[in-house]
């Protein structure tokens, strides 16, 4: 769920925040709420999610919409549906009958209750994302997180956009003769000003591109230690020009700088607009990709090899004693503890 949060509060900030952090009260005319439709087809490491909500009138995600009907079609007239859960969320899982394939065309339309009708313009399913690593590097306790990938084995024009998160471990430390150590695992968001984007020039570089992706001033949720092995999961999604274009534009005004006193941006028009009405767009994309991952991760070794010092958040001896936080023993005392290991981890 964190992903879906990290684009709505970033298509939030970018529509009605200036440059700082200080909210400028989102509204529309009169303080009404807003509709936003965010979301789209993934062939890879993501679900097919759709995310349909309102504003609140002061500002913020507001209520969920659970009971609108979502049709996919696709360029050959086949069609399917999305479904909802309760918080507003759409998915779709391809058939033989609706399959997600490179080249494949697909748009889709949405009905409230109200009766308004909300459809796209046909996406087409891009190219799958080149290969690519993740790596890090570590200077004055920040951490720079990279993405490498090769573009040598194509010369069309490719475009990605990154999306990311953070799972990390927690494993318990003994705390008596029948205390079983445990461990417990954490997916958190990893706070972004804006979407890292790149691409390989029309296909002109036909080489490795370094790009970086993000710098983390603060490694660890937990005050005054490290602890566990934490995984910055960089999620490539390969995506069209229209999109990328429009990924760019939604940058440019979450990087600009201002105060909150500063005139409220113009809203970024998407692709999703009213049927019939193509100059109503509302807030939100429609986006097909194909998405792969790549999972650098770091350690307290990390930062040992790197020539600096950042202390065990929990003991590392046999000896417990002194004063440390009694999730040591118990990871499951943490706010989001899950004792479930991802298969990749």
């Amino acid at each position: 769920m964190l992903k879906k949060i990290q684009i709505f509060t970033l298509l939030f900030t970018t529509a009605f925040l200036t440059g700082c952090i200080d909210p400028i009260d989102f509204t529309g005319e009169g303080g009404e709420s807003l509709l936003v439709i965010f979301g789209g087809l993934k062939i890879g490491e993501q679900q097919s999610e759709l995310v349909i909500r309102y504003t609140q009138p002061t500002g913020g995600p507001g209520d969920n919409v659970t009971d609108a009907v979502v049709l996919l079609r696709n360029g050959d007239g086949a069609e399917a549906q999305m479904l909802p859960d309760a918080e507003g969320v759409y998915r779709f899982e391809p058939t033989d009958d609706f399959p997600l394939e490179r080249g494949q065309s697909y748009t889709t339309e949405i009905t409230l209750t109200n009766g308004e009708i909300y459809v796209t313009d046909p996406q087409t399913m891009p190219a799958p994302p080149p290969p690519a690593r993740g790596f890090i590097s570590i200077v004055s306790r920040a951490v720079d997180v990279f993405a490498r990938t090769d573009f040598s084995e194509t010369d069309e024009a490719q475009f990605i956009r990154v999306g990311s998160d953070n799972v990390y471990s927690f494993p318990e430390i003994t705390c008596g003769p029948f205390d079983p150590a445990f461990t417990c695992y954490f997916e958190r968001d990893v706070p972004l000003r804006s979407m890292p984007l790149f691409d390989n020039d029309g296909g002109t570089i036909r080489d490795s591109l370094t790009s970086k992706m993000f710098t983390l001033t603060k490694i660890s949720g937990l005050q005054g230690g490290f602890w566990g092995k934490h995984y910055y999961n960089l999620y490539l999604h390969s995506i069209s020009a229209e999109t990328y274009a429009y990924w760019e534009k939604v940058n440019k005004i979450s990087n600009a700088q201002g105060s909150i006193f500063d005139p409220t941006p113009a809203v970024i028009p998407g692709n999703i607009y009213e049927k019939g009405n193509p100059d109503k767009h509302i807030l939100g994309y429609f986006e097909v990709a194909q998405v792969s991952v790549v999972r650098p991760s770091v350690t307290l070794a990390d930062y040992i090899n790197a020539g600096l010092f950042l202390a065990p958040y929990c003991p590392t001896t046999n000896i417990v004693i002194g004063n440390f936080d009694p999730a040591c023993c118990d990871c499951t005392r943490l706010e989001g503890a899950s004792l479930d290991k991802p298969d990749w981890f």
